[in-house]
């Protein structure tokens, strides 16, 4: 089974308060319910990195698995989806891949960061991921 890892930036956003005076609300990235039920339609495990989620995303997705932080060892075919170029410096395990969700960093003489693929956002991510299983399943 294949295992794809969200980190909580990819469900995610900080919204500001109107008044500037409290810390922002964590609201759910628009579409996110939809592209998390994809994925386990498609019989796939969905773990969120994260502590906790908000109660609006933990409610509309029950069942949902929270880890707090990626395992040094996921099972093989498993994917990372991350809004942090930090993660895709770090070294990965085997079978790991990684999607960076966010804009297109410009052509240089060096990547600072190496992804296997770059996504717009959390359903283009999802896009690739089901098509990417499925064309290595043919």
């Amino acid at each position: 089974m294949t295992t794809i890892y969200l980190d909580r930036g990819a469900m995610v956003l900080a919204q500001p308060d109107e008044s500037r005076r409290r810390p922002p609300a964590l609201v759910p990235v628009p579409g996110v319910t939809e592209q998390v039920r994809y994925l386990r339609e498609s019989r796939m495990e969905v773990c969120v990195i994260a502590r906790e989620l908000p109660s609006e995303l933990a409610a509309a997705l029950p069942g949902l698995d929270t880890i707090s932080e990626l395992p040094d060892d996921p099972p093989p075919d498993s994917w990372l989806v991350t809004t942090d170029p930090a993660w895709c410096e770090r070294p990965r395990p085997s079978g790991l891949r990684t999607i960076l969700i966010g804009p297109r960093q410009s052509p240089g003489p060096r990547r600072s960061a190496y992804c296997d693929v770059i996504a717009r956002d959390l359903s283009a991510a999802v896009m690739e991921i089901l098509t990417r299983q499925v064309m290595g399943s043919l």
